[in-house]
């Protein structure tokens, strides 16, 4: 599944720094529930490296006024790569990838004990690893709500 197509756009975004999707305008589904992934542009990295590229830090700054704007929500933060080289590399690499995220998070002062890390490599493709295109959706960062005390309020 290609989940670029499930975002909106900036231009046409009217709720330019909260995560959703497309067809609420790109404002979010209220309230997040525990489990939900968040419709996020893509968190780009150089290649075989941790370093997150400048084109991540819209939606990272998405990412940032949600959790400023609920306090009570904690994320997991999953790093996933293709099936291309060892698989021991890919799973260091993706965990280092969340961590990168979760860093500069922490760095915008969101505080770490709302924030975990995981890195899943190769084992949770979300499709096939036999094309390029389906390879570079594999290699993806996902943001997962795993606390919402706003719920419970």
């Amino acid at each position: 599944r290609d989940w670029s197509s499930d975002v909106c756009s900036s231009d046409l975004d009217a709720c330019p720094l909260e995560p959703g999707p497309k067809w609420n305008n790109g404002c979010p589904e209220v309230p997040y529930q525990v489990g939900q992934r968040l419709d996020l542009p893509r968190i780009e990295f150089e290649t075989g490296k941790w370093d997150i590229l400048p084109q991540s830090f819209e939606p990272l700054n998405q990412l940032l006024g949600l959790m400023e704007k609920y306090p009570g929500i904690k994320i997991s933060i999953q790093g996933h790569t293709d099936n291309q080289g060892d698989s021991l590399a890919n799973e260091r690499l993706s965990m280092n990838r969340a961590n990168a995220v979760r860093d500069w998070l922490v760095t915008h002062k969101i505080i770490s004990i709302r924030l975990e890390t995981s890195g899943y490599g190769q084992t949770r493709p979300i499709t096939t690893n036999s094309t390029d295109q389906g390879r570079e959706t594999n290699r993806r960062i996902e943001f997962i709500i795993t606390e919402n005390a706003e719920e419970k309020k």
